[in-house]
This record gives C-alpha cells, sequence and structure tokens, in this order.
C-alpha cells in the first residue's frame, strides 16, 4: 500500500520527575510522540481516596512497588509564630552574650529554630592543623541564652558540612545531604581525607536526643550546598513513640506506609521535605526540586524531566509533540489521521509516567490509552521506547536481586553500563563493549526471562553484591507486529554524560534511522589573547606570553590528532588575536632603533576603564568616555614596525598561519562594557588593519566574526553599533551567564535585543569555559586555581576527570558551542611532558584536546569537524530557522504495508524555508528535487533539501523494514 503518513511530530509527556515521561517519535509521519509526567502536585484530601479512575491508570504491565492505604488529611489554618521565631527576631536585631559551651568557628555548619532552641549541626573546624569534619550538635536555649554540646545517641550522622537540616513538628530535625569523608576512610595524596556527596537522611528527636537514619529507597543523587525546606501539612502522624518502621496516617487502623517518624504535625512541621539545587561530587550544578514525603518515606522530584526525554531528538533536530501527563491522566493526541495514515512515527515513554498513589505507584497512561498505543504501533509499525523502567514480564525480563534486594547504587558506588549489541541501530554508529558510569542513575540489574521474543542490548558491570554482569536495556517484542527498546535505569541527560550517550541509541532504533534532522558533531577550540601577555595565577607576579617555540609544535599536533580521529574528521584550532600586544612589543624593540622604525614610537595606551557594576550591566546608550588616546585616528605603524616582533613574524609565515584559523579579538583587550561609539570603532577597525598588514586575514579567517575581549560589551549598545558598523555580526558569549543563553533551546544561538543589550541583531553564539583557565600556562597553575576558586580536589587527574565528564555530556548532546582557551595555555616550552593515552604531548591546551578526542572515540565512531567562527555563526542561525519551518516528514510504505520505500519531505508556510533543512536515510537514496547529499565517513547519508514550495520526495536506495 502506498501511504502518506503525516509528518515527523512527537508527542511526549513530561512527569514531575526525572523519572516520568512519554515520548512518541512518529515516523510513520516522522514526528515524535513524548510522554511524561506533570509538574509536581499536592495532593487535596479529597484527591487521595482511590477512584476507578486511578485504578483504571495501572496497566497490567506495571508492577505495584507498594500497596498503602489511603491518606486523609483535614484542612487547617497556618499556625501563628513559634517562640522561636520571635526569639530569633530578638538576636538578629541585637547582639546578647551567651553562656556555655559554645560551637567553635565552624565552615558549613547549619543553624536550625527549633521551638525556643536553636542548634548548630556539622560543618568543618578552622583549624591551622588539617581541618577535621564534625557531627557535633549544639543547642542554644533562646530563652537563657545558654550553650550546650549535646551527647546524642542511635544513628548519628557521619560527620559533614554544606549539608542541611530542618525542623519537623516541634521536636524533630532532618538532616539531609552534604559533604562526608568517604567510609573507607581512604586518604589522598595531599593528606586530605577522601570526600563524598552523600543523599541519605537522619531524624533528630530533641525529646530524647536520638538520631535515627531513614531508610528511604532509590534516592536522588548526592548533593551538597543545596536548599531544603519542610512544606507545612495538616497531616497527622501517630505517636512520638511510635517506633520508625510503625508510622500510620490519621485516622488510624489503615495500612502503614514504609515506615514512621512517629511525629504528630499539626501544620507547623510539613509532610514533605523539599530540595532544590546544589552540586554533586563532581562541583555540577544540580537543576533539580526533589521531594521527599514523609509520609510514605518516598522521594519524587519536579525535574525539567521533559528535557531528558527530548534533549535525544532536539540534539538531531527531529520534530516531535511533548504531551505533560498529570496524575489524574489527560486525554492523547490522535494517533492516526485515518486507517492509513499515522501522525507519529516513535513513542517514548520516560519511566512509565508512573505517580504515587497514595504509596502505590502506578502509570497515569490509562489501560485503555496504552491499548491505543499498541494498536498504533502494530497498525503502522511503529517503535516504542521506554526510558527508566524496572524489569518485569512486559520487558520479557526479571529483577536481578543482591542481598535480598533489586537496585542498584548506593551513594558513591559505581556499576558500569556498556552496549552489547548495536545490530538493532547500526546507524548510531557508537561502540560497543565501550563502559560509561552509572554514578547518580539509580538503575535495575535485569536478566531475561522470555528469551524467544528479547534479546539485550546493553549490560551492567559487576559491583558490590552483584557479582555477575546483568542485563541493562532489552529489545523485546510482547507481541506480533510490536517492537519496544527497554532501557532499566534513570534518565538524566541535563547533568549525565551517560544519559546523553546512551539516547543515540534509542534515537536511532526508534526512527530506524530515518528521519528529519541530522548529526554534526563539531569540535571548535578558541585561543583568545594571542600576541598579549597574561600574568598568571601562579606563580605569584609571574607572567608568560607564548613564544614561536611554543607554536612550533602545533602542526604536527594537530595533523597527529586528525590522523587518529574518525574519517572524515577535520579538527583545527582557531586563533583570536589582539594586535596592539604585536605593537607593544614591536615598539619596545624600536626604542633602542635609531631612528625607530616605528610610527608613532608607541603603542595603544590609556588609563583602566571604570568598573561595571556587575557583568550584566546595561549601559545607557551614549554614555561613557572615551579612553582612547585623541591622538589615535587610524592605523598607521608599517609592517617593518610589526615585523620586529618574532612572534607576529613567526604567523606571517603561511604554512604556519594555515595551521590555524583566525579571528579578531580587538586590538588592545579593552573592556567594553562601558566603552563608548568610538572606542569601541577604533577596537575592531585597528585591528582589522593589523590583520591585513601581516597577512593574518587572508589566511582562513572570519571577517564578521569577534570574540569580545573578557566577553564584555554584550549589553551596551554603543559597542554593537560600532560592531555592525565595522560588518562584525557574530561574536561569543560565556555559557557561566545564563543571560547570553538562548532560552527556547540550546541549540540555537541568542539574538540581540534593544532592551536587553543596547541593539538588536547581533548573533551571539554560546561558547564553553573550561576550567583550563586564562590566567595558566601549567597543569599545577590551573589546578591551583581549579582547587581555590571552584572546590576542585586538588589533582591534575581529577580536573581532567571532571572536565571529560562535562564535556562528553557537551559533545555526546550534540552541542556545537566552541570552548575557550588562552594563549598561555599553549605553552610547550620549559614544562614537562604528560602522557594521555598513547599520546604524549605538553601544553594543556594539548592535554585537554587529548582527553576530549580520545574519549569521544572510545565511545563513538563519529567524524569531528571544526568550522571557522563565521560558519559556527551561521550553522547556529540556520538550526534556529529550520526548527521554525515546520518541517515534517511523510512515508511511503511498499505494497505490503511492511517496508518503507521513501520519504517526503514537506514544510509549514508553503512548503518553503530560509535554509535547506536536512533528511537523514539509513543506506543510499535518491531524489528529484533541489537537494546536497552530505556523506562524511561512517555517518549515515544526509540530504540537505532546500524547499522552494512543493514537498520533496526522496526514494531509498534500499527499502526499510517495518
Amino acid at each position: 500500500m502506498d501511504s502518506d503518513a503525516p509528518s515527523p511530530t512527537g508527542l511526549y509527556v513530561n512527569p514531575t520527575d526525572s523519572n516520568n515521561g512519554y515520548l512518541n517519535s512518529a515516523n510513520s509521519s516522522q514526528s515524535s510522540l513524548i510522554g511524561m509526567r506533570a509538574e509536581y502536585e499536592s495532593t487535596s484530601e479529597a484527591e487521595a481516596e482511590p477512584t476507578p479512575e486511578a485504578e483504571a491508570r495501572q496497566p497490567s504491565h506495571m508492577p505495584s512497588q507498594s500497596t498503602t492505604g489511603p491518606s486523609p488529611h483535614t484542612n487547617q489554618t497556618p499556625p501563628e509564630a513559634t517562640p522561636g521565631t520571635a526569639n530569633l527576631s530578638g538576636l538578629v536585631c541585637n547582639v546578647h552574650r551567651t553562656t556555655g559551651r559554645e560551637p567553635p568557628p565552624l565552615v558549613g555548619a547549619t543553624t536550625t529554630i527549633l521551638g525556643d532552641k536553636l542548634y548548630v549541626f556539622g560543618g568543618r573546624k578552622l583549624s591551622r592543623a588539617q581541618p577535621q569534619l564534625t557531627s557535633n550538635l549544639y543547642e542554644l536555649d533562646l530563652i537563657h541564652r545558654h550553650w550546650t554540646k549535646l551527647a546524642t545517641q542511635g544513628d548519628i550522622p557521619p560527620a559533614r558540612y554544606f549539608h542541611s537540616v530542618c525542623a519537623l513538628g516541634d521536636t524533630k530535625l532532618v538532616c539531609y545531604g552534604g559533604m562526608s569523608p568517604n567510609p573507607s576512610g581512604e586518604v589522598m595524596a595531599d593528606g586530605q581525607s577522601d570526600i563524598i556527596v552523600m543523599s541519605d537522611i537522619h531524624i533528630y528527636e530533641a525529646s530524647t536526643r536520638t538520631w535515627q537514619k531513614v531508610a528511604a529507597g532509590e534516592s536522588p543523587q548526592g548533593r551538597y550546598a543545596h536548599c531544603t525546606t519542610i512544606l507545612p501539612s495538616s497531616a497527622v502522624f501517630g505517636s512520638a513513640t511510635a517506633p520508625l518502621s510503625a508510622l500510620h496516617h490519621n485516622p488510624a487502623g489503615t495500612q502503614p506506609n514504609q515506615g514512621t517518624l512517629g511525629v504528630q504535625l499539626d501544620g507547623t512541621g510539613g509532610a514533605e521535605m523539599v530540595v532544590v539545587g546544589g552540586q554533586d561530587s563532581a562541583n555540577h550544578y544540580i537543576e533539580q526540586i526533589s521531594i521527599f514525603n514523609l509520609r510514605s518515606l518516598k522521594w519524587t522530584g519536579t525535574t525539567a524531566s521533559s528535557f531528558s526525554a527530548t534533549s535525544g531528538l532536539d540534539a538531531y533536530g527531529i520534530p516531535y509533540q511533548l504531551v505533560i501527563i498529570p496524575s489524574g491522566g489527560t486525554t492523547l493526541p490522535a494517533l492516526n489521521s485515518s486507517a492509513t495514515a499515522g501522525n507519529f512515527g516513535g513513542i517514548l515513554i520516560l519511566s512509565d509516567v508512573s505517580y504515587d498513589y497514595s504509596g502505590s505507584y502506578n502509570s497515569a497512561i490509562t489501560t485503555a490509552q496504552y491499548n491505543a498505543l499498541y494498536a498504533y504501533q502494530t497498525a503502522f509499525g511503529v517503535r516504542m521506547v521506554r526510558l527508566d523502567v524496572y524489569p518485569g514480564s512486559d520487558s520479557g525480563t526479571t529483577a536481578v536481586t543482591a542481598n535480598g534486594a533489586t537496585g542498584c547504587c548506593a551513594d558513591g558506588v559505581e556499576q558500569t553500563f556498556a552496549f552489547t549489541n548495536s545490530t538493532g541501530f547500526p546507524t548510531a554508529n557508537i561502540k560497543t563493549g565501550a563502559t560509561v558510569s552509572t554514578l547518580g542513575l539509580y538503575h535495575y540489574p535485569a536478566k531475561i526471562s522470555s528469551t524467544a521474543n528479547t534479546w539485550a542490548i546493553a549490560q551492567f558491570g559487576t559491583s558490590g553484591g552483584f557479582t555477575a554482569k546483568s542485563t541493562a536495556a532489552v529489545i523485546n517484542i510482547p507481541a506480533p507486529g510490536r517492537q519496544q527498546m527497554v532501557f532499566f535505569i534513570g534518565w538524566a541527560s541535563e547533568w549525565s554524560s551517560t544519559s546523553n550517550y546512551l539516547q543515540h541509541a534509542y534515537v536511532h532504533w526508534m526512527t530506524r534511522g530515518l528521519f528529519t534532522g541530522a548529526r554534526k558533531v563539531y569540535f571548535g577550540t578558541q585561543i583568545d589573547d594571542m600576541h598579549l601577555t597574561t600574568a598568571l595565577w601562579s606563580p605569584a607576579g609571574a607572567k608568560y606570553r607564548v613564544t614561536p617555540d611554543d607554536m612550533s609544535v602545533y602542526q604536527a599536533w594537530t595533523a597527529s590528532v586528525n590522523s587518529r580521529l574518525p574519517a572524515g574528521s577535520q579538527y583545527f584550532v582557531e586563533i583570536g588575536h589582539n594586535g596592539n600586544g604585536d605593537i607593544i612589543n614591536s615598539t619596545n624593540i624600536g626604542y633602542s632603533m635609531y631612528p625607530s622604525p616605528c610610527n608613532p614610537v608607541d603603542a595603544i595606551y590609556y588609563a583602566s576603564p571604570v568598573e561595571s557594576p556587575d557583568e550584566e550591566y546595561i549601559k545607557p546608550i551614549g554614555s561613557g568616555l572615551d579612553l582612547w588616546p585623541t591622538s589615535a585616528q587610524s592605523y598607521n605603524w608599517t609592517l617593518q614596525c610589526a615585523q620586529l616582533d618574532k612572534l607576529a613574524t613567526w604567523f606571517m609565515n603561511t604554512t604556519n598561519r594555515d595551521v590555524f584559523a583566525h579571528i579578531s579579538h580587538t586590538f588592545t583587550h579593552l573592556n567594553l562594557d562601558n566603552a563608548t561609539f568610538n572606542d569601541a570603532t577604533r577596537e575592531i577597525y585597528y585591528n582589522q588593519a593589523w590583520l591585513a598588514q601581516v597577512g593574518i586575514s587572508a589566511g582562513k579567517f572570519s571577517p564578521h566574526g569577534l570574540i569580545p575581549p573578557a566577553i564584555t560589551g554584550l549589553h551596551n549598545g554603543d559597542v554593537i553599533r560600532a560592531w555592525f558598523t565595522n560588518g562584525i555580526t557574530n561574536v561569543v558569549g560565556d555559557n557561566s551567564r545564563d543571560v547570553l543563553l538562548n532560552p527556547t533551546n540550546v541549540h540555537w544561538p541568542l539574538i540581540s535585543n534593544v532592551s536587553e543589550n543596547g541593539y538588536a541583531g547581533l548573533n551571539i553564539i554560546p561558547r564553553w569555559p573550561t576550567s583550563i583557565f586564562f590566567d595558566c600556562d601549567t597543569a599545577n597553575c590551573t589546578t591551583l586555581e581549579w582547587t581555590q576558586t571552584q572546590q576542585g580536589d586538588g589533582t591534575f587527574t581529577g580536573l581532567l576527570a571532571f572536565e571529560k565528564d562535562t564535556t562528553m555530556r557537551y559533545l555526546l548532546g550534540l552541542r556545537h558551542d566552541p570552548y575557550m582557551f588562552h594563549q598561555a595555555n599553549l605553552r610547550s616550552t620549559g614544562v614537562g611532558s604528560y602522557k594521555v593515552g598513547t599520546q604524549t604531548v605538553k601544553s594543556i591546551f594539548q592535554i585537554w584536546v587529548e582527553t576530549m578526542t580520545q574519549e569521544i572515540t572510545r565511545l563513538t565512531n563519529w567524524p569531528l569537524q571544526t568550522l571557522k567562527h563565521d560558519d559556527i555563526g551561521t550553522a547556529f542561525l540556520n538550526r534556529m530557522a529550520r526548527d521554525a519551518c515546520g518541517a515534517s516528514l511523510a512515508y511511503t510504505y511498499g505494497t505490503n504495508g511492511k517496508t518503507i520505500t521513501a520519504v517526503t519531505l514537506s514544510a509549514a508556510n508553503g512548503n518553503k524555508c530560509s535554509t535547506p533543512i536536512p533528511v537523514t536515510v539509513p543506506g543510499t537514496g535518491t531524489t528529484s528535487g533541489s537537494a546536497t547529499s552530505d556523506k562524511v565517513g561512517a555517518e549515515p547519508l544526509i540530504f540537505w533539501v532546500t524547499m522552494n514550495g512543493s514537498p520533496v520526495t526522496i526514494n531509498l536506495g534500499a527499502a526499510v523494514t517495518v
């Protein structure tokens, strides 16, 4: 049959925590349907009662993980402030003398008010000797102003700092997370105890001075420096003498939850602990809200989990439709337009869209809705992907137990993941056997129970009680005509490089490698401040400026890198030049010559600019004072003068020059936040004149690009106008500053506007900072700065591990943002050698690049390509433009309905688009439309199709089996 299926859009359902969602990528019409949970909602008393609708939401394949009774509540008026609050107010307003045994000076301790007492717990002691973490608890009587160091008992929490402690009810404290010494007692080379990040919960009962640890399964990733609060609740929990294992909801007589806190809450306490943000063990910021239910003793969450499900499709530019499914359920979109026209080419479900219904976890997708999805799969051959799933008969698997329990792992416990069979998704071009970390991703080791219709595609390694390798993901045929890929691991592409890696398997399997979109891996490294001298972080007072000898290693090294990258790769380094650095050195040499070949005899010097209130300061148009000398109106130095500097002369050799791409970094590196139009103009055209004079702009150069000095001037309309006046339209930003990122899509640039930037239309390309700092020329220097400013672990290997994990998240997420480096990082003389894998290099820049390129090639066969600045700017603009074109792909099925023989690309707005739209095919293809073929290395073929007002059909060289 010949069927025009609707174009691919996706349906995606977003759960409240990072573990729930439903994504459908439709390639029957190539779009994706994604299903996920809705934002976290507090369940009211009436909603807590089970209903027939709630019971229907549990499909037959969904295991019930716990069973509890209903949890009725009564509405209450919030109480007035407690006496402790009033006393705290007094202490804030007045300084009082206290008596007793007060705490020592502490870093990262907590202070918490409970009734008329203030408690200080944990922290790191300030000491000239080796600083120690403590688990001491101090109590301040706010009425008598007397301190007591408490002798506590029970499950005393391990020593820690940067944790949180909140009041629960009238007599309890809840301690969560923070950093603690490694229980193994291992000591690092620098003598400091190895620190781990915790995700444990301890409850302190003030009336008995007793700690008790809460056994909470499937905890979120450990964190420190987070924010925590306990929400008010009208729930009433048993008596204060009840054991922790016997918590009951009110009224008595209902079935118990997992445990009890034995506390009566009258509205001043809480029933839910909310944990916001923080940092993980690698110092990554955690963009997640986790919620611990103090009734059921279970974790839920409210992350932007739709990102975890949609990030893979967004990375490729595959259209999809996102559906948010709340706990009460929702209506799914129409799956097909007719018996022969489907609307979606794939279905992705995140965490089975599961919610806690009064202690029982069930899917918010009803049985009838699941049956409709299954029928649609059968009718159109559409594949389903399920992420973050508990093993069960519905996937042909069972959970493996260790020490009587399922699931893994505790904080800091590693159990690796590796693909073992990629034959079902060859166009993903990823390697089998390459292990990746599961740290922070709770998962369920499984084994196959239905070998006739299920096969493993990935495995978990051994760990702890799991003494044998186990199944991590499968492809399963649960019924004739239905296929599903199932992963038994949590998903968090917001922060996990592993999730970003795994998503390529399901994208290519679900779409059969046939989709609207493309995979391009662009790897750009930009070197700022060339020709300037940099004051170093360490040693104190040291400075460095690269020499021709430093630069001489890069031609052979760049060729070596390319020879080891997958076929089709083309990597090069891009350099940002500041011409005044050449003129400073040349005029200094000219001072000793008579007559001096330099006229003017001095370079450009000026008084330091006025500091801005902050880096996002928006300068009023027309304000500010010119800093450049009034005599400097045109570039007058001769080539003879510029050639006095050996570094500039080295770049004048075209062989040396053409090893790199080049871009302007302004002439003097003036901070442009408060700069005038006149100064900004001279910064540009002086450097343009110098770049032309020394021949750099005749090479691989970006005439419309600029690296703003210190990424300044992006809120200065006078500066941006000066850039446009001088032909500059593409600049880089700084991804550590959220206001310089596109808020809608991470794959789009930010386009300046008048209200926030002072001038509209500038293309601001996102760029990643790294921990190879601008003011460092050696590994020791950058490690020291990382440790002192970013809480690094004090080792260069630790820094590289942090950078590798971070950078892999970006590269595997197909982020095209270049990376920021500086001239001092290129130093290769006077430094020791360093071995990365099989390669021995010298500069910290080389070490970083080798680390990243070797890791990406360990995991994939993807070619890496570098685009010069103007070209990557155009690529970002084109991506944003084509995403707005509303592309869709319709499949043409063979006569038996079992194969796809062709695809037809359409676009909204009359099938027109200002930029070509990519269509990826798994083999070969032909088209009579306007299209350019793009085949790089072992990557699948991409057609870049120009839409001129009519749909374009691509006939496949070999039919794709449905």
